[in-house]
């Protein structure tokens, strides 16, 4: 004989909560020629009897019965562990091969810009060394300073100058030490 268990007590022996297992039960009674009805207890008489008599009764279903229709918690936890285990290495696997994929375009990347900045620094060496040749050239054909000052090139056009007289100098002129009076 079979053992039979609560809804309760199927609910933890499978993957499935005990509201699912009476749903499932409550399914299989209400068809009185329902192919598993006689693994479920209170049987049909009885049930009549408990219900005429106003007494409680308790739904009890065959274990293997419930193993059979939803499986064992260990046997879903395994299984589901495993799937989601193997779904989430290839998510992993994927995402590291990009990863990869995305470090060989750095790398390529900055191999490049170093070669960009070494034929950088190669043109401002030579820039430097033709500025310091034009430089030097420059110097050596640039014409020699000649200083002229204003007062001699008006003395050289003009041959007698005449003495300024300050603006309001006839004004306010000195007289002479021979002439007072």
């Amino acid at each position: 004989m079979s053992e039979f268990i609560s809804a309760v007590e199927a609910g933890k022996l499978t993957p499935v909560s005990a509201s699912t297992i009476k749903r499932f039960i409550r399914d299989v009674v209400d068809d009185p020629n329902h192919e598993s009805r006689d693994k479920i207890q209170p049987s049909v008489e009885e049930l009549k009897r408990a219900q005429e008599a106003g007494e409680p009764y308790r739904w009890k279903i065959e274990r293997d019965f419930v193993i059979e229709q939803f499986g064992t918690a260990e046997d879903s936890g395994k299984g589901s562990e495993g799937e989601a285990s193997s779904e989430v290495l290839s998510i992993l696997r994927q995402q590291l091969e990009a990863k990869d994929q995305q470090i060989r375009t750095l790398e390529t990347q900055l191999d490049r810009k170093d070669d960009q900045i070494v034929r950088l620094d190669d043109r401002m060496k030579e820039t430097h060394v033709l500025m310091q040749d034009l430089q030097k050239r420059l110097a050596l054909t640039a014409p020699t300073p000649e200083t002229i000052t204003v007062e001699e090139s008006k003395t050289q056009s003009k041959e007698a100058p005449k003495p300024k007289r300050p603006l309001f100098g006839g004004l306010f002129q000195r007289k002479k030490e021979g002439s007072r009076g």
